[in-house]
């Protein structure tokens, strides 16, 4: 069946986010399946945005025709005037993909797909600016009610969804993230040379963006408890600052001193390396949609603990990995246990990598290429 997609790439700029790991992994394993290919909406800020060259070279990619060079005139025109879509990309697309809160207009005769990772702004608003709050409620609101079909990532943000807008119900589907199909199928990570920072001493590690919303300073309490002072083990986060991180990374350093190692942003290749040779990751987020780490760490078979909360519950392997969000020594207590290599770890990374098996991009990819057959 022959049809065209607007696939929204918007999100894939600095920084890199969940959902901006979400449109790479569906796009790649689009790309090489069988069927329409999409076209990616991109933008580039006066030219430049660095994070484009990680979409695969076989995909099209669309910048809007107008003010090509400035996103938010092109977002402002799709958010107030969204009759003006065919002005921006023309009259091909017969399915109009929204990966994030944000409009991709309208077109007559073409139908909306909407990827709603979860509704944290609507209900945690002191986490974001009042200008992100304001526009996320909006487009929540307008895509449960627009939407032909929404894919919810989760059953938690399902329900959250329905919370909010019960009518909704007959057109969500639900259908989680993913994982690299090459990591699964090796794992194909880069050992560790001598002099690597990570090399020499056992660390745990977490990966992500540094804001409140990550609930670093609960972990950074919890591995204080569990490798005291003059401990060899390390705590080390990977991600990019965001907002209020200058505070959140200064708290850190004050307690853990040289205890406490932050990469910063880390290319696709370094994070599975931060993932694969760390004793054990975490999860202690106040909030997911879903939590893509927690997956990427059973693909290497690296123990996680998570915070028992939002969606993030429904990928614990044993209840053991859980631990209430802000009790700093019931994770120490579970990093201990790792540290110890108690009974249930092997069990928890057995079923964790079994479910990865059968949740790589490629099947999300497939699962995706079935709501739009249905839809055309």
């Amino acid at each position: 069946m022959a049809y065209s997609i607007l696939f929204d790439c918007r999100p894939v700029r600095d920084p890199i986010s969940g959902v901006a790991r979400y449109c790479l992994g569906v796009v790649e394993a689009l790309v090489r399946s069988e069927g329409p290919q999409p076209d990616l909406f991109v933008q580039a800020q006066r030219g430049v945005n660095e994070f484009l060259s990680l979409l695969p070279d076989r995909a099209r990619q669309v910048h809007a025709r107008i003010a090509p060079g400035d996103r938010r005139i092109q977002n402002a025109l799709l958010e107030f005037l969204p009759v003006t879509q065919p002005l921006l990309f023309g009259w091909g697309h017969d399915i109009l993909h929204e990966t994030y809160f944000a409009d991709l207009g309208r077109r007559r005769g073409a139908v909306k797909v909407a990827t709603i990772h979860d509704v944290i702004p609507l209900e945690r608003p002191e986490l974001f600016s009042k200008r992100n709050v304001a526009f996320s409620t909006r487009n929540f609101h307008r895509q449960a009610r627009e939407a032909d079909v929404i894919i919810s990532v989760s059953e938690y943000t399902r329900q959250r969804i329905l919370d909010f807008v019960p009518s909704a119900e007959d057109r969500i589907v639900v259908i989680g993230n993913g994982v690299d199909p090459g990591i699964v199928s090796g794992p194909k990570v880069a050992p560790l040379a001598a002099d690597d920072p990570l090399a020499g001493r056992p660390y745990v590690g977490h990966l992500g963006n540094i804001e409140p919303r990550k609930n670093l300073l609960t972990l950074a309490r919890a591995f204080d408890q569990a490798f005291p002072a003059g401990s060899e083990w390390r705590l080390v986060l990977a991600g990019r600052r965001n907002f209020e991180a200058d505070k959140i990374l200064g708290a850190i350093k004050a307690l853990l001193g040289e205890r406490f190692c932050y990469l910063g942003p880390v290319s696709e290749e370094r994070k599975w390396q931060v993932i694969a040779h760390a004793q054990a990751m975490t999860m202690p987020s106040e909030y997911e949609g879903f939590g893509i780490p927690i997956y990427e760490s059973y693909a290497v078979r690296t123990p996680i603990m998570i915070a028992d909360n939002s969606s993030m519950t429904e990928l614990a392997m044993r209840p053991e990995q859980l631990f209430s969000t802000f009790d700093a020594e019931a994770l120490a207590e579970g990093l201990r246990q790792i540290a110890a290599g108690a009974d249930w770890i092997a069990p928890s990374l057995d079923a964790g990598y079994a479910v990865v098996q059968g949740a790589t991009w490629d099947k999300i990819a497939a699962e995706t290429r079935k709501v739009y057959e249905r839809l055309c």
